[in-house]
C-alpha cells in the first residue's frame, strides 16, 4: 500500500528527513515518515511526570487551605470565648470588683443555672469561670486566665495550641515555637 509521494502528508522538519515513499498510518490517505509514528515511551513518562507534579501542587494547596480553615475556626472560637467572659464579668460587677474572677479557669461543680437570685456574686463568678473552662476544652490546648489590670480593669487571656505541636509555653505574645498562641482582651467596668 504505497502511495504516490505527491499524495503524502509529510510530517518532518525538512524534505530531506522523509524518504521518497510514504507509509500509511491508517486506512485513510494520511501518511507520515517512518521515524514519526506517535509518542515514545520516554515522552509519555515526561508527560506523566508533569501531570504528577501538577497534582502534588494541587494536593499541597488543598492541605494548606484546610490548615488555614482550621486555624480560622479556632481563632473565631477563642475570640467568642474571650468576649463571652467579658460579658459575664460586666454582668457581675460586684463579683469582679471583689476579685472573684481573678485567676485561671478551672472546672468546678457549681450550678447557678436558673437560680441567678440564689447564687451570690462569688458563687456566680465561680460558676462563670467553670462554664468558661468547659468552653475552653473545645479549643486544642485551650486555657484561660483573668488578671486585674488596675481599678475596674481586667485582662482576659486565652491560650491555645494553634498548630497542634504540643506547645506549652505561656509567653503572650508568643516568643518561641514552644509558646502557645494567645489572645488578650481588656475589659473595663
Amino acid at each position: 500500500m504505497l502511495a504516490h509521494p505527491s499524495n503524502c502528508v509529510r510530517v518532518a522538519e525538512s524534505n530531506q528527513d522523509c524518504p521518497r515513499t510514504c507509509t500509511p498510518i491508517h486506512s485513510r490517505t494520511v501518511f507520515t515518515c517512518g521515524h514519526n509514528r506517535g509518542f515514545t515511551l520516554f515522552e509519555m513518562l515526561i508527560a506523566l511526570m508533569v501531570l504528577s507534579i501538577g497534582l502534588l501542587g494541587t494536593a499541597s494547596l488543598q492541605i494548606t487551605g484546610l490548615r488555614s480553615l482550621h486555624m480560622g475556626k479556632t481563632r473565631t472560637q477563642v475570640t467568642y470565648l474571650a468576649y463571652e467572659m467579658a460579658d459575664l464579668i460586666r454582668a457581675n460587677p460586684v463579683g469582679a470588683q471583689n476579685g472573684h474572677y481573678d485567676g485561671t479557669a478551672v472546672t468546678a461543680i457549681i450550678n447557678c443555672e436558673g437560680q441567678a437570685n440564689s447564687c451570690g456574686p462569688a458563687t456566680m463568678a465561680q460558676f462563670d469561670m467553670s462554664q468558661w473552662a468547659q468552653g475552653l476544652t473545645q479549643v486544642p490546648g485551650g486555657t484561660g486566665q483573668i488578671a486585674t489590670g488596675g481599678a475596674s480593669q481586667y485582662i482576659i487571656t486565652v491560650r491555645w495550641d494553634e498548630e497542634l505541636k504540643g506547645a506549652t509555653g505561656l509567653n503572650c505574645p508568643p516568643q518561641s515555637e514552644n509558646d502557645l498562641s494567645c489572645y488578650e482582651l481588656g475589659v473595663s467596668l
